[in-house]
């Protein structure tokens, strides 16, 4: 397979994973939402209020990862990485100039 080939199709695939992660993702928000509202667990205002269960892996590293499960459905509701570190910062911090933006 031609590297270019590849950058395509890994293109392709990452987007689709995606788009298809943010849907399933929003769909057991909904999920989750409507139970809240079925049990009566919602605020003042009547905005849902859904118990999560946070699973947050090297808070304190230059990267982390973190997911956030409804308690109700057990569905994946948030997922997502952080990174603290920038290379062409960290190369211009290196060479004493300003990063290009």
């Amino acid at each position: 397979m031609s590297k270019q080939l590849y950058n395509n199709t890994s293109q392709v695939v990452y987007d689709w994973f995606h788009k298809t992660a943010d849907q399933v993702m929003r769909e057991a928000g909904k999920e989750e939402a409507r139970h809240a509202k079925e049990t009566g667990s919602v605020d003042s205002d009547g905005n849902p209020m859904i118990t999560v269960i946070a699973l947050v892996k090297n808070y304190a590293a230059f990267s982390g990862a973190a997911a956030i499960i409804g308690a109700y459905t057990g569905k994946l509701l948030y997922l997502g990485t952080k990174n603290k570190y920038c290379m062409i910062c960290a190369r211009a911090a290196n060479n004493k100039i300003s990063p290009k933006s």
